[in-house]
């Protein structure tokens, strides 16, 4: 993919008695034979090439694998970003859209999610027992599309409109507190967004979330009734049984 983007060389940087030293490779304009036999035919990988050269796979003379990988996404982020478009984001290059990349397990933020949401809410609505896989895919697609159930309930079509508004609310919200936990942060709005450019990469640490404020976790509940149970007044908990004649605590065995 280098040599066809027109990459020259690529650079990565080694440790070298404590010190971080650039290493240069060059890509050279012809793939070696050995090469384009494993690629195109399935002839046996090369174990290694022309020592200075992206080929070399050994030792001080060429790129390791996750160097290599590294190197080559930097060359193309930065000269051929194009390249490294999935079919989706080549379609919305082409058509001038922009692409918002949100947090992880974050469904709020996806309107997808909370179209999926609403559909599968009006499907639970209209269970019955017994009721099998293919109703079920029926009251799935009436969520979506709206009609009217068995209960003469008419739904009209999921409002994806209203969907996006919702998940544009949530993420300018989250946007108005991220500075509050990160220096240099996002700032302004989904249309407006500030400080972006900033985060080329998420770090492994973008779930901690220990200096957020959360709820508390909810009290226990008991797993008998499933209600919650104050210790105060457990005394007070009906499981439901039946409680046999109280025995009398002065009366004795064989009296």
């Amino acid at each position: 993919m280098l040599r066809i983007a027109g990459c020259e060389s690529i650079k990565v940087l080694r440790a070298v008695g404590g010190v971080y030293v650039e290493k240069e490779f060059t890509v050279p304009t012809v793939e070696p034979e050995d090469c384009r036999a494993h690629r195109e035919e399935g002839a046996k990988a090369p174990a290694s090439g022309e020592a200075g050269t992206v080929y070399a796979r050994k030792g001080p003379n060429g790129p390791s694998e996750p160097e290599l990988t590294d190197a080559a996404v930097a060359w193309l982020k930065a000269n051929k970003p194009e390249a490294l478009d999935s079919k989706v984001e080549a379609m919305f290059r082409t058509r001038g859209y922009g692409i918002v990349w949100t947090p992880p397990y974050c469904p709020k933020f996806q309107p997808i999610e909370l179209v999926w949401g609403a559909a599968k809410q009006r499907a639970a609505g209209m269970y019955y027992p017994g009721r099998d896989l293919k109703t079920a895919r029926l009251h799935l697609r009436m969520g979506f599309y709206g009609g009217e159930d068995g209960q003469g309930t008419t739904w009209n079509a999921v409002n994806v409109a209203g969907c996006w508004l919702t998940a544009k609310k949530h993420i300018n919200a989250w946007i108005t507190k991220d500075c509050d936990h990160v220096a240099d942060g996002l700032s302004g709005s989904i249309d407006d967004l500030k400080g972006a450019g900033a985060w080329t990469q998420t770090p492994p640490t973008c779930l901690n979330i220990t200096d957020m404020d959360v709820n508390e976790d909810p009290r226990p509940v008991d797993v008998v009734g499933a209600v919650e149970v104050d210790p105060a007044n457990d005394h007070e908990f009906d499981n439901g049984e039946e409680d046999g004649p109280e025995e009398d605590p002065e009366e004795e065995d064989g009296a």
